[in-house]
């Protein structure tokens, strides 16, 4: 039988196909004759994964990634003036390329120069990095996800790191508050990690985070499906004091089991040994011995506030910028409280039963302000207007 034309074209065409299949054996022969994955930043980062480590504005995760950059380019260990090592570096020096859309020069040289003596720290020549050439001449038409894509290919290929750092995600890419729209550039990085056998950490952002709720996944902007794109997830945070402690808490991990969960995160503090300026390790703690407290009065009057915006149909989020919850916070509490709240009715009277004669507590409000936005006063004026 003759075939035609178009039948040739069709059978002589390679599908394209995003899934591939084999014997689960043979994948498995592969794995057997490849090296464990060594540790990069202790357990939080192994080789040849994808990682987040995500933070609010100015809690020192553009530090803490330099650090760890510094670390790998060095064959050191980022708490190496330390007394224990929690997050041991278990690799050779490497190079590293650094995507920087956060820092100038010039804010890079005041971070590592010594304030006593003005002498500047001589960061690792293993160390690559690139950031917006603010010259680039665009075209109409020019994608910048697409152009930043062949230029980190370019980039990786003409340099040969092992590891690639990403700062940040967001600054790369407008839009990666909705994870919809992050998500092929994780995928994207997930190609990389794969095809040059790169071990990658992207920085990423999350809005305010109160110094009153354990900090979790959902606080990682788009963080419903991004968390399923990458391999591990860290973060840092304030701790209530607000001075210069942080604390590192570990939340998704593919290779081994939890150490640096809710009972075991890494207290910090940000130090300048050396003009260098990074974390140094404290001590392994408690994440609820870091945060604040409320009493059990002031708790169920946020709770009244919390039920009341909502019946005035405000959002979580503009509501975490009333109170000093956070907006994950503020959701689960809308979740818990009015499951079944149909109409205004229904909230004024679940306000009413919440003991609306009794005011905030000044003294607890006065412990905790500063997780806000707003004042202590503004807090009990805007619970004057609910009661």
């Amino acid at each position: 039988m003759k075939l035609s034309n178009d039948t040739k074209i069709n059978i002589t065409k390679k599908k394209r196909s995003l899934l591939k299949a084999e014997p689960i054996n043979e994948g498995l022969k592969r794995s057997y004759l490849q090296p464990n994955p060594r540790k990069l930043f202790g357990q939080f980062w192994w080789e040849k994964e994808l990682v987040i480590c995500f933070a609010s504005t100015n809690v020192g995760k553009t530090l803490l990634a330099m650090q760890i950059a510094e670390s790998l380019a060095t064959g050191t260990q980022v708490f190496k003036d330390s007394k224990e090592n929690p997050c041991p570096n278990q690799t050779e020096a490497m190079k590293v390329l650094y995507i920087d859309a956060e820092l100038s020069y010039k804010q890079i040289e005041n971070r590592y120069k010594n304030s006593e003596t003005g002498e500047n720290y001589i960061l690792s020549h293993k160390i690559i990095r690139a950031e917006i050439d603010r010259n680039f001449e665009w075209q109409k038409g020019d994608n910048m996800e697409e152009i930043v894509k062949v230029d980190i290919r370019n980039l990786i290929e003409e340099h040969k790191p092992k590891a690639l750092i990403v700062d940040n995600l967001k600054m790369l890419k407008s839009g990666t508050e909705k994870s919809q729209e992050a998500l092929p550039m994780m995928f994207e990085l997930n190609n990389l990690k794969g095809k040059y056998n790169i071990s990658i950490l992207v920085v990423g952002h999350t809005p305010k985070i109160d110094l009153l709720s354990p900090i979790q996944i959902n606080h990682l902007s788009g963080s419903s499906d991004i968390a399923n794109a990458c391999d591990g997830i860290f973060a840092i945070a304030k701790t209530k004091e607000d001075n210069a402690n942080r604390y590192i808490k570990e939340l998704k991990q593919r290779n081994v089991e939890f150490r640096f969960g809710p009972n075991n995160v890494l207290l910090c503090t940000i130090e300048q040994p050396k003009g260098f300026t990074g974390f140094a390790f404290n001590s392994l703690v408690k994440e609820v011995e870091l945060l604040n407290k409320f009493s059990k009065e002031a708790e169920k009057n946020l709770e009244k506030l919390i039920i009341k915006f909502h019946g005035e149909g405000l959002s979580s989020r503009v509501i975490s910028d009333m109170i000093p919850y956070g907006k994950s916070k503020v959701a689960q509490i809308i979740k818990e409280k009015c499951p079944s709240i149909e109409d205004s009715k229904d909230i004024k009277d679940k306000v009413d039963s919440l003991d609306k004669g009794k005011q905030l507590n000044l003294s607890e409000m006065s412990k905790v302000s500063m997780t806000s936005n707003v004042t202590t006063q503004s807090l009990v004026d805007r619970q004057n207007k609910v009661l």
